[in-house]
């Protein structure tokens, strides 16, 4: 599976080298990054890719990935807060044992 994803990843970079205005290699490569769980390479070749084409769907691609990924972010540090208050609740308990 990683190699297909390297595969995908190299055509796409190939393709943005050959022709930097083709919207279409920008969302590929970013789309395949995000399925990687590389949110922050998506985010960089998205921002690239909207300098260099002008694209109206780029921009919007990135507007919304990176929605998202301030969503995941928050949550993640949510529930490291809430652990973490958890964790010291138990010591707290065992203490009183």
């Amino acid at each position: 599976e990683q190699e297909a994803y390297d595969k995908a990843i190299n055509i796409y970079q190939n393709l943005i080298i050959i022709r930097p205005g083709r919207e279409r290699a920008y969302l590929r490569l970013a789309e395949v990054y995000i399925l990687q769980n590389q949110t922050d390479r998506a985010l960089e070749v998205l921002k690239k890719g909207s300098s260099k084409t002008r694209s109206k769907k780029i921009k919007k691609q990135y507007k919304e990935v990176k929605k998202q990924y301030k969503k995941v972010k928050d949550t993640g540090q949510q529930i490291e807060k809430e652990a973490w208050k958890n964790k010291g609740k138990r010591r707290k308990m065992r203490r009183k044992s």
